[in-house]
């Protein structure tokens, strides 16, 4: 005798509806639904099978290239924020000495991220010192708000497949550090304006870094979403 239907596990109803692409959740949700209720073996060996079964479709829908991707894509952005957060902090309480480096002056500050003594240094005592109204910069904000909102409406316009968008996105992240790299390497500018470069070179890459990302995970999602449909 067939035992009481139970409803199938609500969680896994979530998990099911969370991590599925659209293009089957429907067909998968309704198939599992099916087997649960027309199974004759007890409750709990049905949520058991149910659950199986979730984590079997969620492990296969999920740990694909879309996921590698977005994950390693989160890794680098936040990498770089990371990186560039200690940067500004670093300066902030650094000693003179270290300015007197060539790579100030030519273009090469990305040399700073391989010296031992940056990273031996302590973020977390120094972000204490840190004036963080430093990170508010005013060139930076007008860069990163205008180029993300001609971003936005060219994206919205054009619907930039993946590779378009990524190399957009790319050219309008870093376009004020090559900017800022090219000057100090070809104009010989007095250290009074060294400082200002250097934070609109950093600082906007600081601001936009994250949201461009968040817009290329959604690509991702987006694109896996199309091919499996």
């Amino acid at each position: 005798m067939k035992p009481i239907n139970n409803k199938p596990p609500s969680l896994a109803l979530v998990l099911l509806n969370k991590l599925l692409p659209d293009s089957v959740n429907d067909d998968i949700s309704g198939d599992l639904i099916e087997e649960f209720n027309q199974s004759d073996s007890s409750n709990l060996v049905n949520n058991f099978l149910f659950w199986k079964s979730t984590f079997s479709a969620c492990w296969r829908y999920t740990m694909n290239k879309q996921l590698y991707l977005s994950l390693g894509l989160a890794v680098i952005s936040l990498t770089i924020f990371y990186m560039l957060i200690k940067a500004v902090v670093f300066l902030s309480v650094a000693d003179d000495p270290l300015f007197l480096k060539d790579y100030w002056m030519n273009g090469d500050i990305h040399l700073l991220f391989a010296e031992g003594f940056f990273w031996s240094n302590s973020f977390g005592s120094n972000a204490y010192k840190l004036d963080w109204g430093m990170l508010v910069h005013d060139w930076s904000i007008a860069w990163s708000i205008i180029s993300y909102t001609v971003l936005h409406l060219l994206d919205k316009r054009h619907k930039f497949r993946l590779f378009g968008y990524a190399c957009a996105a790319f050219i309008v992240c870093f376009t004020p550090y090559l900017y800022g790299a090219l000057t100090l390497r070809f104009s010989d500018l007095p250290l009074t304006e060294i400082g200002p470069l250097i934070a609109f070179m950093w600082i906007s890459i600081i601001y936009l870094v994250l949201p461009l990302s968040y817009e290329l995970i959604q690509k991702i999602r987006q694109q896996n979403s199309s091919i499996q449909a």
